[in-house]
């Protein structure tokens, strides 16, 4: 493993709360096979108010079934921290031939820092079909400036103006009851 037991009981990362399976509040419980969910914890107890943290995550994290990073994934979205998720195709990163997922998380939801209120809606942007090879590579792709420029504009669209229009098999925004109905996974593709 990775240390989760090393992880002390008062440290301020642990500070978020999740619904146990009894309906409880509790303290998340860390994966003893995997430190995602300590990363995402990192990212979001370090987010300033009315910040927004980008960061790139395995693509699996978004819809692991294991109980520890489930119960974290659903306080993220049940407490309106998740504002976008985009997933990467495969090949995109040289050291890592596997698919990855753009995560945003926000403490700038509400309205209150000049962008629109995005409470109880999540913006999902599915670009596994975007980027090409790299010319010369048959191992690494990359986007154009086009593509990382389409991706963009929708995100600000959402976080400044409202709902972007929806794309079919590109982009759409969930609110969080969709989200439970699908237990919490974040895979765009179960969205758009």
């Amino acid at each position: 493993g990775w240390g989760a037991s090393r992880v002390a009981d008062k440290d301020p990362r642990l500070a978020f709360t999740v619904v146990d399976k009894d309906g409880n509040a509790t303290k998340p419980t860390l994966s003893p096979r995997n430190a995602n969910t300590m990363w995402i914890l990192h990212f979001l107890h370090h987010l300033a108010e009315g910040g927004t943290a980008g960061f790139v995550m395995a693509t699996g994290e978004l819809s692991n079934g294991e109980v520890a990073r489930l119960q974290v994934r659903r306080a993220l979205v049940e407490q309106d921290y998740v504002d976008c998720i985009v997933q990467l195709p495969g090949q995109l990163f040289a050291n890592t031939q596997i698919p990855c997922a753009l995560w945003f998380l926000s403490k700038a939801r509400d309205g209150r820092t000049g962008q629109r209120r995005r409470l109880g809606e999540v913006l999902f942007l599915d670009a596994r079909k975007l980027g090409a090879l790299i010319p010369g590579s048959r191992k690494q792709k990359q986007f154009t400036a086009e593509e990382i420029e389409r991706i963009a504009a929708v995100y600000r669209t959402f976080k400044r103006e409202g709902r972007p229009e929806e794309v079919k098999g590109f982009c759409a925004v969930a609110d969080q009851e969709a989200i439970a109905e699908h237990r919490f996974a974040l895979t765009p593709g179960r969205y758009v």
